[in-house]
């Protein structure tokens, strides 16, 4: 168990850095950058590039007189590498050099790509002298491994951890209390479906279902914003504080998933029902209640619980428009904004920290495995 723990964290990392590319990328696609507008001064405009390194190229770039041999020094590189993990490879019956290998062919694979990145960059001709510049996306990625996210640029003086870190909590409490809300209907309405199945309270449980499923949250949230909040004046709106506040985000944010989960629950009830040692535990006498949670529930979890960690994780990152809309200081929100006024820094921050809660989520959901159900084994007990 501790080993298979060990290997999911270290392919975490990987999978971290590859949303961090990707997320980079995308990022700098408009041509406009966080401090350009059509009155904007291009004196002050450039201190402020220079003051959070904006002025830098992208990627890691030769510039200068440097130029040439620099590109020409990184595809031979990139060229020996590949040439040795081929060679060392016919050694297959060693497996250090075949372990070598794969590394040379990876670095030579980083390094035909960091070849291509100059190449279609182009000179950096924005800075003086000749040298290697290693770039905004090294510079970030340097700055994670010493546990900074960096500034923000529309919050002067904050810095995006700080920001995450006063935000986290209010998404943590709005995305748990729409999870509690989630379980706390579903399943019942799911099990009693099945149990009462082909009755109206099955039609009326599928009739949710499918109604909750195809109404947007956006949708939903603004009829009851209009409902309940301007018209019966029931429940205070664009409020946050108190733990009334949660009701609406709460149940807009939940209901989507809770479709998807009471229809789950009944077809794993379903499959689970008709099987011969639940009509062997009818026939031993025993109650309803020993029957369907005891030997019905416990064994119809697995794939319940499977769906429930992804959208706990879902429900915790996933709330950017709830949060919009009944204004809940949380991350989601302030990445909303963050993406309005091109803040490169919480637009990083905020994605590869939802991207780590959620890889640290399925890896929980994944461990449960072997809590519920004892026949599943992970690491060395799987291989065995």
């Amino acid at each position: 168990m501790f080993a298979y723990v060990i290997r999911r964290v270290l392919a975490m990392i990987p999978s971290l850095l590859g949303i961090a590319l990707i997320t980079f990328s995308l990022m700098h696609i408009p041509k406009a950058g966080p401090f350009s507008s059509e009155h904007a001064n291009p004196v002050v405009t450039a201190r402020l590039e220079a003051a959070y390194g904006l002025d830098q190229p992208l990627w890691p770039a030769f510039y200068g007189a440097a130029t040439g041999l620099g590109q020409g020094a990184t595809l031979v590189l990139a060229g020996l590498a590949v040439a040795g993990s081929v060679l060392l490879r016919r050694r297959r019956d060693n497996p250090v050099l075949l372990l070598v290998a794969n590394l040379l062919v990876t670095g030579g694979a980083l390094l035909g790509a960091l070849f291509a990145l100059m190449l279609f960059q182009g000179p950096a001709t924005r800075l003086g002298g000749s040298g290697f510049a290693p770039g905004q996306f090294l510079r970030f990625v340097s700055n994670i491994l010493h546990g900074d996210l960096g500034t923000s640029f529309s919050q002067v003086d904050r810095s995006v951890t700080s920001i995450i870190l006063d935000s986290a909590g209010n998404s943590f409490v709005l995305g748990l209390t729409a999870f509690l809300v989630l379980v706390g209907l579903a399943m019942p309405l799911g099990i009693v479906a099945a149990v009462r199945q082909n009755t109206w309270v099955d039609y009326a449980a599928s009739a949710f279902s499918l109604i909750g499923y195809s109404i947007p949250n956006f949708v939903l949230g603004i009829v009851l914003i209009l409902v309940t909040g301007l018209w019966l004046r029931l429940i205070p709106i664009a409020h946050w504080g108190d733990p009334i506040d949660l009701i609406l985000p709460a149940f807009v944010l939940a209901i989507r998933p809770m479709a998807v989960l009471t229809r789950l629950t009944r077809a794993s009830m379903l499959e689970v029902l008709n099987q011969d040692y639940i009509r062997t535990a009818w026939s031993k006498g025993l109650g309803a209640r020993a029957v369907l949670l005891r030997h019905g529930l416990r064994n119809a979890m697995l794939p319940v619980v499977t769906v429930m960690g992804d959208q706990l994780g879902d429900l915790v990152t996933g709330s950017l428009v709830v949060e919009s809309l009944f204004n809940v200081p949380g991350i989601g929100h302030f990445f909303v904004q963050s993406v309005g006024q091109l803040d490169y820094g919480m637009i990083m921050g905020t994605t590869l920290f939802y991207a780590a809660l959620v890889l640290v989520i399925n890896l929980v959901v994944d461990l449960l495995y072997g809590v519920i159900d004892p026949r599943v084994r992970l690491g060395a007990g799987a291989r065995a």
